[in-house]
């Protein structure tokens, strides 16, 4: 199969999401990684829909709630960046009064957090 670079990103993302949500079922708490995946596919799958922006960030908002991710993961999340609507989009996301700017389609920019756990390991920025 011959995917271009974003098809690619999407399909990491959807499977970083996957397993995210697998854990929250189980009643595993979510690591900042996971918290981000599962806010990234629900805004990326509300803009395939056709959403428009209120919609996509609520979509965002709503992904993940403040009592499924671990402690101190609320305070690593300080903004996401999706490209998924081809203009810049800010939003306030619920786990640390987090922003969420959407905009074309795809690079997620979270502040502070290692990833050494590499469970994202796509276009994950650490500031």
């Amino acid at each position: 199969m011959c995917l271009i670079p974003w098809e690619e990103e999407r399909l990491q993302i959807f499977a970083a999401a996957e397993l995210a949500r697998r854990h929250r079922a189980a009643g595993v708490p979510l690591n900042q990684p996971e918290a981000v995946a599962i806010i990234c596919d629900a805004m990326l799958e509300a803009a395939r829909a056709g959403a428009g922006y209120r919609a996509v960030e609520a979509a965002g908002r709503a992904a993940v709630d403040p009592a499924d991710v671990m402690d101190g993961v609320r305070e690593l999340i300080s903004e996401v960046r999706l490209e998924v609507l081809r203009a810049r989009l800010p939003a306030i996301h619920p786990l640390a009064n987090a922003r969420v700017l959407v905009a074309g389609l795809l690079l997620l920019t979270v502040a502070a957090a290692s990833l050494a756990a590499g469970l994202l390991l796509l276009g994950l920025g650490v500031r």
